[in-house]
């Protein structure tokens, strides 16, 4: 609960420009009692609010989003951010490995999952860099069914 607190309030104060958000949200999070794994989830970089989220599956299989190594948890709250910022996501999938094919496959799922639930539009990505969605254009709400 409070590390959704403390990323409304990161997402508010960058957005109007008022006030400092990485100390907001250590101030929330010390106020909650969170963890250090809660504080290291937190991102409020200008970085963080691009509207654009790039999630990459590998084959180990791990979650990177934008780079960074992250828990499905750690994506949960990302994506609350992003839907906030009414953003999307962009996902690549590495090629499957034999022998962790269920394991990325499951994790596939529960990435696609927390996507849904949380009504983000997503694309899949056919390279690592994401170049082959570049120059697209994103669909605006008044495109979507």
């Amino acid at each position: 609960m409070c590390l959704g607190v403390a990323l409304a309030v990161a997402l508010e104060a960058a957005v109007t420009g008022q006030g400092m958000p990485g100390l907001l949200v250590i101030l929330i999070l010390s106020a909650c009692g969170g963890s250090a794994a809660d504080r290291s989830m937190v991102d409020t970089t200008a970085a963080s609010l691009n509207p654009t989220l790039h999630i990459i599956i590998t084959a180990d299989p791990a979650v990177y989003a934008d780079g960074r190594a992250t828990s499905l948890m750690g994506l949960d709250s990302q994506f609350s951010a992003l839907k906030g910022a009414d953003g999307e996501v962009w996902l690549y999938r590495e090629t499957r490995d034999p022998r962790t094919t269920a394991q990325q496959d499951s994790l596939v799922d529960s990435v696609l999952m927390a996507i849904t639930r949380h009504a983000l539009p997503f694309r899949m990505a056919r390279r690592p860099d994401f170049s082959d969605q570049a120059g697209k254009r994103r669909l605006q709400r008044s495109d979507r069914p």
